[in-house]
């Protein structure tokens, strides 16, 4: 593991205290002190690149200020489905009332994570600078092992883990899940990618499904 010392550092070269984490699947995981100009590029060349069975695409950097603006952020909506909720008068029954302030309160405990979705991948940052992430003091930055697995989760029959298979569709897989139960929004199926990146399906469209799992 590899941790730099900003003491024997030149003042002339402008580092800043804070390091960079980095950790998981790179050659030389450990604290990395950068300077006002380091990027990601310049970094994966100070952790030495990553190892073979790195999933790069599933690479994740977490920043401190996104995590503040998602903690603000979520404050916000809390608030405001309560004051929403204090406001629908067809909310009378008791269970309706204790399910959605469960809801909310589950909400609410969700620990912001400040992730930002960003390119690992050495060849997409040479060839477009303008994916090249500047790095901020205290970044922190893991690369996951490749262990091809999907994870389902929400209404469904049986909710986990499968293997990943490269022939399956999006309905396959909720398939091999159990399928729908009878709360399961059809409407509102959503994929998060390993890279952070989301996108929203509809029911009627997995049969012409371009999005890749």
């Amino acid at each position: 593991e590899y941790k730099s010392d900003p003491l024997f550092l030149s003042q002339s070269e402008d580092f800043i205290s804070e390091p960079v984490i980095v950790t998981g699947a790179v050659k030389f995981p450990g604290e990395y002190y950068i300077n006002q100009n380091d990027n990601m590029l310049s970094l994966i060349a100070k952790f030495g690149g990553f190892k073979d069975d790195a999933y790069i695409f599933g690479a994740a950097l977490f920043n401190q200020n996104a995590k503040d603006l998602e903690k603000e952020f979520n404050s916000r909506l809390y608030n405001d489905a309560i004051k929403s909720l204090a406001n629908i008068g067809s909310l009378s029954r008791t269970d309706n009332i204790i399910s959605i302030t469960t809801l909310l309160d589950e909400f609410k405990n969700i620990e912001p994570q400040g992730r930002i979705v960003t390119e690992f991948s050495q060849e997409k940052l040479r060839s477009n600078p303008n994916l090249n992430y500047k790095l901020s003091p205290g970044d922190r930055i893991h690369v996951p092992f490749n262990k091809k697995i999907v994870y389902i989760f929400g209404e469904i029959l049986n909710p986990g883990t499968l293997v990943f298979n490269e022939n399956l569709k999006l309905d396959e897989y909720i398939n091999k899940s159990g399928g729908f139960n009878e709360y399961a929004d059809k409407s509102s199926i959503i994929i998060i990618h390993p890279n952070g990146e989301s996108e929203r399906m509809r029911l009627k469209y997995f049969t012409n499904n371009k999005s890749k799992i």
